[in-house]
């Protein structure tokens, strides 16, 4: 009260100070012993609480004209009246001694100064003023920002500061309150629609939102983003207020009501035939909110009215703008809060659920939380997918299928989470490069309907194991399985190709120098060259030095290591030559010798691993990819295929640099064995040619042991294995 009277209304120089404050004062004690019973038990002390504006000469004396023009007005409007018809009495519901009107009467009493600049109080200067044990400073804030957003006409907030005074003019807040009331439902609804909805839950490149629209069709939806369907407001609460009218809904819950209201409309909009409904999801407002944010929001248009109103008062549209800010954060998360229900399709079950709560920051996308919300709580959507949920949206029938069919399976498909086109493609680029699925280009076929035009553009355009740049809609997934398959095929008929043209090249020559054959093939490089010599049965590759084959073409003797050397050459995994497959038999047949005392292979030989068809290996290649080969079984008839079996058997040895040994069966009755280390090329081929002289059509069985790893080079081989009639199997450990 000192503070009050004599450091602020005692600062007006007519104001007589020692007989005004004791004429006050006296009139205050009169009062309060009037109405002692209605003094708040929580009051300490006589305080600025207690200076009762309602009481005529109180108000008269406090609203002199020493102290402004027309502060009668602002405490009548505001403060206090005798009949208690001023805007904090009817906040309080009494006449005198409520909180608002203490508070608001406080702030009066501290806006009585001769400086502009510090006219008015902050929350700690009225809750030490008041000397009330039930407010504190926290309290008495929420009781000013409800005076001045809600309230009170002429009460100020002073830029930058906490500190709230009253002056004669009507606050910009104010105005913007009583300009809300003209404002009508059908331009909230447009603002809502064109605005505020979409700048707070924004369509982004995985979500499309829409606004009101009243039924899910193929042309307001995307299958390639998660379309959110904002419902009309309206429509919520004309079916939750129908319901609430009925006999059987009259007594119940506010949530039972508002569910089944949201059963309704989504029964009506999101049928299970609905277009891309899979990619649907429903946003319900909650309908008890609705009309406290249909208000904000008219406070909302008011604003930008006003702004065209007093577009020359700079002063006002500085206040206005920070109105208009708060007005904004405080309907945005009123948004938020009425839009809390999301209902969508899992499987073919009808699912609505409740968001956890979220608080709206202005940099945060609430589209995004959704969307996280969805995934986190009910697994609507994923953010990735990994190669399983592929697979399952395609089928088990389904090698390959196109990236837009994909994405409209995904779309319409409620057995499955949802997956954004963005996020999908992501996901497919990063399995393409993990070497788990592929992708195609172009128009696919099957392995068998490769030719040599479609091998090029399989070979070019089949992407595994590589890093992706774009990926189109036209674009196939191909599962890994047939992908390889594929390529295999296209590789097997590009080689076919390249060999015929290494021939071509050759004519009459029986060998040549890869380099030469380079110049002459410049559009095939030298990898190409290697792999189509190494797939074909008519070349054969060469590292050894030439100047030997040109002594053997001159029928010069050759020393035993050199004749080794001859045969390690053809052995070798690389060479500089390419040789015409007959020319080089003929130069191995004239110089090997084939006498030896071979020793036995145990028949106690402890014999271990998995015994499966060379087919099968092809076929489940991966399944068994780093294992190793520990025996090729070889069973047929004929002179010719065991001719065609010993071509094949002995180009394993050269073609995998491998040692091994082997035992062969004629007839039933053990005709050679040899379990010496085959490290000289061709013996294998040698002696399973000799047995086809010794016999035109013999039933045989070979067995060659080996330990060789399941590889590319290896796949190779065991292609190669497939082209004659006899029976082969493989014992894998």
């Amino acid at each position: 009260m000192e503070e009050i009277f004599f450091g602020r209304i005692g600062m007006y120089e007519d104001f007589q100070r020692t007989r005004g404050i004791l004429q006050i004062m006296a009139r205050v004690i009169v009062n309060l012993l009037r109405h002692a019973e209605e003094i708040p038990e929580t009051t300490m002390f006589i305080s600025a609480g207690e200076i009762d504006l309602s009481y005529p000469e109180l108000m008269r004396k406090l609203t002199d004209r020493i102290f402004g023009a027309k502060l009668d007005q602002v405490v009548q409007i505001d403060i206090a009246t005798a009949e208690g018809t001023a805007h904090a009495q009817k906040a309080d519901g009494k006449i005198r001694f409520g909180n608002f009107v203490r508070i608001a009467t406080a702030v009066y009493l501290y806006s009585l100064y001769p400086d502009e600049s510090k006219k008015g109080a902050n929350s700690r200067q009225i809750f030490r003023a008041l000397g009330d044990e039930s407010l504190d400073p926290s309290t008495i804030d929420a009781y000013l920002e409800r005076l001045y957003d809600e309230i009170a006409t002429h009460i100020f907030r002073a830029e930058g500061t906490d500190r709230y005074y009253f002056k004669t003019e009507e606050n910009p807040r104010a105005l913007v309150r009583y300009a809300a009331k003209d404002v009508k439902d059908e331009e909230v609804k447009l603002h809502l629609q064109k605005q505020l909805v979409g700048k707070i839950i924004p369509s982004t490149d995985v979500v499309a939102v829409n606004i009101f629209e009243k039924e899910i069709k193929r042309d307001n939806t995307d299958p390639g983003k998660l379309n959110l369907f904002v419902i009309d407001y309206e429509e919520v609460f004309r079916i939750y207020a129908h319901l609430k009218r009925s006999k059987e809904y009259e007594s119940e819950a506010e949530d039972v009501v508002a569910r089944e209201a949201f059963s309704r409309i989504f029964s009506q909009m999101l049928s299970i035939t609905a277009p891309n409904r899979n990619s649907v999801v429903l946003l319900f407002p909650v309908a008890g909110g609705i009309p406290s944010f249909i208000n904000d929001v008219k406070e909302l248009i008011a604003c930008e009215k006003l702004k065209k109103e007093r577009s020359k008062d700079k002063e006002f549209l500085k206040e206005l703008k920070a109105i208009q800010e708060r007005i904004y954060a405080k309907t945005a998360q009123k948004l938020i809060n009425l839009y809390s229900y999301a209902g969508f399709f899992r499987k073919n079950d009808q699912v609505i659920g409740q968001l956890s709560p979220l608080t709206y920051d202005e940099k945060a996308k609430y589209t995004e939380r959704i969307f996280e919300e969805l995934e986190r709580k009910w697994g609507k959507v994923l953010s990735s997918a990994s190669e399983d949920y592929i697979y399952g949206v395609m089928g088990k029938e389904k090698d390959y299928i196109k990236l837009s069919e994909l994405i409209n399976t995904i779309a319409n498909s409620t057995g499955y989470p949802f997956v954004p086109a963005k996020y999908l493609k992501g996901s497919i680029k990063e399995l393409v490069k993990a070497g788990e699925i592929a992708v195609y280009r172009g128009e696919i076929c099957d392995p068998e309907e490769v030719d040599l035009r479609k091998s090029e553009e399989i070979v070019k355009s089949l992407k595994l194991g590589i890093e992706l740049g774009e990926i189109r809609d036209s674009d196939y997934v191909v599962k890994k399985e047939f992908a390889e398959e594929l390529l295999g095929a296209a590789k097997r008929k590009r080689a076919d190709e390249a060999a015929n043209r290494i021939l071509e090249v050759l004519g009459d020559r029986n060998y040549a120098e890869i380099s030469s054959i380079e110049s002459e093939l410049p559009d095939l490089s030298r990898k190409d060259i290697v792999d189509a010599v190494k797939r074909s049965q008519r070349l054969e590759l060469y590292g050894g030095d030439i100047s030997l084959i040109r002594k053997v073409e001159e029928g010069a003797e050759l020393s035993e290591s050199e004749k080794e050397e001859i045969l390690s050459g053809f052995n070798a995994e690389h060479g500089e030559f390419i040789f015409k497959k007959e020319y080089a038999e003929g130069i191995k047949n004239k110089i090997r010798t084939v006498e030896w005392e071979p020793p036995e292979i145990s028949e106690d030989e402890e014999r271990k691993g998995e015994e499966i068809k060379v087919s099968d290996l092809i076929e489940r290649f991966e399944d068994f990819e780093g294992r190793r080969v520990k025996r090729i079984k070889v069973k047929g008839s004929g002179s010719n295929s065991l001719k065609e079996d010993a071509l094949n058997l002995g180009g394993a040895v050269p073609f995998l640099n491998l040692k091994g040994k082997i035992a062969v069966d004629l007839k039933g009755r053990v005709f050679f064995k040899c379990s010496s280390e085959l490290e000289k090329a061709g013996i294998i081929e040698e002696i399973l040619r000799k047995i086809a002289e010794l016999d035109s059509n013999p039933e045989y069985s070979v067995e060659l042991e080996i330990d060789a790893e399941v590889n590319d080079d290896f796949r190779i081989f065991a292609e190669q294995l497939t082209s004659t009639k006899s029976e082969k199997t493989l014992v894998v450990e």
